[in-house]
């Protein structure tokens, strides 16, 4: 059991040596370089590195090609122009290099995205405050935008729980002093139901405001006044009881309530 903590630890060793030598090397090309771009710009070369390893090259192959790219003459003045963009310009000076073959993790843009994710994350934890800010933001926006669509997908494009919706239309009005209107007479509706050719059925409804009162409570709810031929037009039944009838729409018959 000793020998394998022996080699995990010298491989420790050997990983935390190799990140002191690249931030050797960029301290040592820019010695006038702030804390923080240094150790971005020395952990994307070791990224370099990595992916120059990857692709079977050698340590010292793999070296020579970080000195190359961080020893351009331009990455100076690029990096003091833009210390915030130390990934893209690194990336742009490696790709300027001869194609390599792709890796068998899946081609170079599996390693650019690998890149960019191991970027984020350290930015993620430099950060942590403004990274918790921001996903709290997102969880929020994107559970305020899922309810926004639920309501949407029920009041607007979901189909009406009845047989054959695409056949439901509702019949309005116009004046040229009012506009568009939905309310009719009585009289016009039955005149519409009885004489009317157009259509199959005809039904009315109108919303208004009544008393309920229980044993205990006496309170204002929102009903529905209908024709007696409601239920029948729309293909649908109560769940209890027969519903309405012809009588019940006589004049002088008993007020009849289903309740929903």
């Amino acid at each position: 059991m000793a020998r394998p903590v022996r080699r995990a630890d010298a491989r420790r060793r050997s990983r935390a040596a190799m990140n002191t030598d690249f931030r050797a090397l960029v301290h040592a090309r820019h010695p006038d370089l702030a804390l923080e771009p240094t150790d971005e710009l020395a952990q994307h070369l070791e990224d370099l590195y990595g992916e120059a390893r990857g692709q079977g090259r050698s340590h010292e192959e793999a070296m020579t090609l970080v000195r190359q790219a961080l020893d351009e003459a331009t990455l100076t003045s690029d990096i003091e122009a833009a210390r915030r963009a130390l990934p893209p310009v690194i990336t742009r000076r490696w790709h300027t290099a001869p194609p390599e073959p792709p890796s068998s993790s899946g081609g170079s843009m599996l390693i650019d995205v690998g890149r960019d994710v191991r970027y984020a994350w350290r930015q993620l934890r430099r950060q942590p405050g403004l990274s918790a800010v921001t996903i709290v933001t997102l969880a929020l926006g994107l559970g305020v935008n899922i309810a926004v669509f639920a309501v949407m997908q029920a009041a607007l494009l979901a189909s009406l729980p009845i047989p054959a919706p695409d056949r439901l239309v509702q019949v309005y009005g116009w004046t040229p002093t009012g506009g568009d209107h939905f309310d009719f007479s009585y009289p016009l509706y039955v005149d519409a139901r009885d004489r009317g050719r157009q259509m199959a059925a005809i039904t009315a409804y109108a919303t208004g405001i009544v008393g309920m009162a229980t044993a205990d409570r006496r309170e204002r709810v929102v009903a529905e006044f209908t024709s007696a031929n409601y239920f029948a037009v729309l293909g649908v039944s109560p769940a209890l009881g027969p519903g309405f009838s012809g009588r019940d729409e006589l004049r002088g018959a008993p007020l009849v309530a289903i309740v929903s």
